[in-house]
């Protein structure tokens, strides 16, 4: 057991140094390094929502050369500053996101505004021909849900993906199975933090 052990905490470290590395390039990679993908690979996308997880999104984004942002949306003038200047590019800007989904040069929306916005805005851009990244939840309230899924059967050729934090990440899922196989020994209880260097509060206009 003890071997079984030690096998499965380097395993956990090994995963744990790779994953450190994604992100590292991540936030520093230049993937023009690899090639531009041809024009018509490239997906047009617009970001509904460019306040603080918009422009986390963004930053990121702007490093990849398979996607180009051409529209950004925010109520709130500030934020749709603080969004052309995380992107680095030019992209059209609106206050109203319907007018974004008019567009028929825009392939994708993300969408990261306030969780009651959520549905609906998915649904809208759903119905406007687009692909949808949604921020978790998925919708505020429980009816919302069922027309979510009536819409996204609607359009089986469209993509939604809802963006569950850290769902996907490889820490989480190397330390799952470190707990599956008994590496920690038996769980009887789990207590966890989380911890950012920043405020919650916006900056009042």
């Amino acid at each position: 057991m003890d071997g079984e052990q030690d096998v499965t905490r380097r395993d956990f470290l090994k995963a744990a140094s790779a994953a450190t590395g994604v992100l590292a390039l991540s936030h520093i990679g230049n993937t023009s390094m690899l090639g531009s993908p041809p024009p018509g690979d490239v997906v047009r996308y617009g970001v509904i929502g460019t306040g603080t997880q918009g422009c986390n999104l963004l930053r990121f984004l702007s490093t990849m050369a398979e996607g180009r942002c051409i529209a950004t949306c925010d109520i709130y003038p500030p934020n749709l500053k603080k969004g052309i200047e995380t992107i680095g590019s030019n992209p059209q800007t609106y206050q109203d996101y319907r007018q974004l989904l008019d567009r028929k040069d825009l392939d994708a929306v993300l969408i990261c505004t306030p969780l009651n916005l959520h549905a609906p805005m998915v649904i809208a851009a759903l119905d406007a021909g687009k692909h949808v990244f949604v921020e978790q939840c998925m919708f505020l309230k429980e009816p919302e849900g069922e027309q979510l899924r009536k819409t996204a059967e609607a359009h089986p050729k469209q993509v939604l993906q809802v963006g569950l934090q850290r769902r996907s990440s490889a820490l989480y899922k190397v330390a799952m199975q470190m707990v599956r196989k008994g590496a920690v020994g038996r769980v009887l209880f789990v207590r966890a933090q989380w911890h950012l260097n920043s405020v919650w509060r916006p900056a009042a206009c």
